[in-house]
């Protein structure tokens, strides 16, 4: 049986109320999905190979997760922190780079990125120029400080709401080998 079909099926049995993974009913979904209220956002790569809930160990409707390639945070991106912050009333907005991001290392060892050569974005390009110590975990701690940056100058509201104290941005730095967050602000 192919992935495809494998999916289908999950499916089905998820909506006929035989849930595999968490047994769940749809009454219960929609209920958790009614009562979702996230406090925290959090931008992560999706090269991270721990998910933000279990780093924070947060229950899934309380953290809203944002995952770019090596943060590389895009319009979209933006937008939709923007409607959580006024939507969901978020008041802290993290942003998260982790040890040995392959992203980065393919960036400073001048790979094609995404089909994209280093020059071409932006961020790491920047994140690398800043960095004196050219090591992954130097830069991408650098990517995501400038980031962080990037996400303020976005949007006047988010400059409003930490001008009023209802919303924080901070960058983290999560360190593979310890399970720690390293606070880079």
């Amino acid at each position: 049986m192919g992935l495809l079909e494998k999916m289908k099926e999950g499916n089905q049995r998820y909506v006929s109320r035989i849930s595999n993974s968490l047994n769940r009913n749809l009454e219960q979904s929609f209920e958790v999905a009614c009562k979702k209220k996230p406090f925290v956002a959090v931008v992560a790569c999706f090269d991270s190979p721990i998910a933000p809930e279990v780093i924070f160990d947060c229950d899934s409707r309380d953290i809203l997760v944002v995952q770019a390639a090596g943060n590389l945070i895009n319009n979209v991106n933006l937008v939709r922190l923007e409607y959580a912050v006024q939507n969901f009333n978020i008041s802290l907005i993290v942003v998260m780079g982790h040890q040995q991001c392959r992203l980065v290392q393919a960036a400073l060892n001048g790979e094609k990125v995404l089909g994209y050569q280093p020059s071409q974005l932006k961020g790491l390009e920047t994140a690398i120029e800043a960095t004196q110590k050219k090591s992954v975990d130097a830069v991408c701690k650098m990517h995501t400080r400038l980031t962080k940056e990037d996400i303020f100058g976005f949007s006047e509201v988010f400059r409003e709401k930490i001008n009023n104290g209802s919303l924080q941005i901070v960058a983290g730095f999560f360190c593979l080998d310890t399970g720690r967050m390293e606070w880079l602000d």
